[in-house]
């Protein structure tokens, strides 16, 4: 593929428990969300909510921001 740049970034997200127990996740970089009841399910849902994100962006012709450095948003 000539001419294709291939970037690999990691685009944090930030868990927080909810009060009912759960959890929910939040994406600094793009207005998406996700929820799940523990850790590992958040965890999944996370990255499938990402991977479904961006690839949606991509199809619409979005140029993907460059990750924020979690230390400096909260």
């Amino acid at each position: 593929m000539k001419g294709c740049e291939i970037m690999f970034y990691t685009y944090p997200a930030i868990i927080h428990q909810s009060e009912d127990g759960g959890y929910w996740a939040e994406f600094i970089d793009f207005n998406a969300f996700t929820q799940g009841s523990t850790l590992n399910e958040i965890i999944s849902n996370a990255e499938e909510a990402m991977v479904c994100h961006i690839e949606d962006e991509l199809k619409n012709g979005a140029v993907l921001p460059m990750p924020s450095d979690i230390r400096h948003t909260h």
